[in-house]
């Protein structure tokens, strides 16, 4: 039995709750007979539903009968009630809002205790709910576990209320084509961020690593292609600690040798890689090339973030501070395909711009390791697909049923939907796009795959045998 949310089904007799557990729990424990009474005892179970995992207790139907057996589980479950962290108060709207439903309800009201109101058996049209409103309840979830209609959106409901302490998180997480996310997991970006120092020869690589590491780490000379393997040192900036790899100076093909200097810049390439970061960087004597350009593709590939490093701008032929935002536009002109290019301005020969590159490197740290509930995450998608609705394939419109994010970085989200070759790239780009805005990660990729919500596609595309259930977790 896990301690973490426990989940109560409660109310009158044979309203539904020994179906729901069993449909929750996905097992048959749970006796389920067409007439009253056949619960007494509470049974306990574990739902895990889309990744998350919540425990589940039947309990036996409150009455006012004053035969033994009802006035002892109604004692019981009454003084029990406090041990729970949500209640699901089930009614059966076939039958209509009973005495006992509405004096059970003041007791579950006047626990103090979250709960929802259930409506089951709503498969029926001719069913009523408008009585319950009665009990002064805004909303309901209307279900019928023997259909299984509605248990989604009532599994969603019920997240709502899951803490984020409590949330089991994705740890092991799969894309739309059955491959696993790649990328580093929050937690060690947020002890220790690596960082990848990546650009042409003699652009001031290895002397940066030497000025942020506060020593002579990288032998540094003015001969190109000094720096010929890709190296790791670890070093602090305050409470800021970060591994750092230094790289081979990247060239264009056509002016590689073929032997040692394609390795080393293959090398340099593939380092990228296994870093969380890239600084890309340049010389600020010089115009931006073809290779810096190359760079950042390669960058946006792997969904690396990174930084332009402008260096040498200490010996810049226009180096006042007015002349930043000239050659900020200047580069944003060479790099088109860049709306808004993030960079700092330093001399790694002097220290310049230096503690301005860690204030922005501790900006991205935080963005990279930024956790976002579930709950939030649900109800801004709420809102969102309010303002702009999904699209349709097949003439039937994409649902999106439940949304969460992964350990991964950069920060990843797995969604789950009902058809997940309907989300064209448009869509994903504005919800990619609304959720950088509502949480301001701008200058860090972000990523949403989207999952068919029971795993099935998945499960054919892999050739993996585990069940739907095994895919939820």
């Amino acid at each position: 039995m896990h301690n973490d949310f426990k989940v109560a089904l409660v109310g009158r007799p044979n309203v539904g709750k020994s179906s729901l557990f069993n449909t929750l729990t996905e097992t048959r424990d749970a006796l389920v007979k067409d007439m009253p009474g056949v619960t007494r005892d509470f049974r306990a179970g574990h739902a895990k539903w889309w990744g998350k995992e919540f425990d589940i207790v039947d309990t036996g139907g409150w009455t006012e009968s004053q035969d033994i057996i009802s006035q002892r589980i109604k004692a019981t479950l009454e003084s029990r009630l406090k041990n729970f962290n949500l209640l699901l108060f089930i009614c059966d709207v076939r039958e209509g809002l009973t005495s006992d439903d509405r004096n059970f309800f003041e007791v579950v009201r006047n626990s103090g205790i979250p709960f929802l109101v259930v409506l089951n058996k709503c498969d029926n049209r001719n069913a009523e709910e408008y009585e319950f409103y009665s009990l002064g309840v805004e909303k309901f979830s209307k279900i019928s576990c023997e259909h299984k209609i509605g248990i989604d959106g009532l599994i969603d409901e019920i997240f709502m209320f899951l803490p984020e302490a409590l949330e089991k998180e994705e740890s092991l997480s799969f894309d739309e084509n059955g491959l696993e996310i790649e990328g580093s997991d929050f937690e060690q970006v947020a002890k220790k961020l690596e960082i990848c120092v990546i650009g042409r020869p003699n652009v001031g690589k290895s002397s940066l690593v030497n000025k942020i590491l506060k020593k002579e780490q990288q032998l540094v000379s003015p001969i190109s292609g000094t720096t010929t393997d890709s190296l790791r040192f670890e070093g602090n900036h305050g409470e800021f600690n970060f591994g750092v790899y230094d790289t081979a100076g990247v060239r264009r093909k056509a002016r590689l040798d073929g032997g040692l200097e394609g390795l080393m810049v293959l090398k340099g390439l593939e380092t990228i890689k296994k870093s969380d970061f890239a600084l890309i960087v340049l010389d600020g004597t010089e115009p931006p090339t073809r290779s810096e350009a190359r760079l950042i593709e390669k960058c946006s590939e792997l969904s690396k973030p990174f930084l332009l490093v402008i260096n040498k701008w200490d010996i810049a032929p226009e180096a006042e501070e007015v002349n930043k935002d000239n050659y900020k536009a200047s580069l944003e002109k060479e790099f088109h395909f860049l709306k808004s290019v993030d960079m700092v301005f330093i001399s790694a020969k002097t220290g310049m711009g230096i503690d301005k590159l860690f204030l922005k490197l501790q900006k991205l740290k935080d963005k990279l390791s930024k956790r976002i509930s579930t709950g939030e995450l649900n109800r801004f998608f709420t809102r969102v697909i309010k303002m702009t609705p999904t699209p349709f394939y097949h003439n039937k419109q994409v649902k999106l049923y439940y949304i969460t994010q992964t350990r991964q970085v950069p920060p990843s989200f797995l969604c789950y939907v009902n058809y997940p070759k309907g989300i064209t790239p448009a869509y994903r780009r504005f919800l990619i796009n609304r959720i950088t805005d509502e949480w301001d990660l701008h200058g860090v990729p972000v990523r949403i795959f989207f999952m068919p919500k029971n795993g099935k596609n998945l499960e054919a595309r892999t050739g993996a045998s585990r069940s739907s259930k095994e895919y939820r977790g």
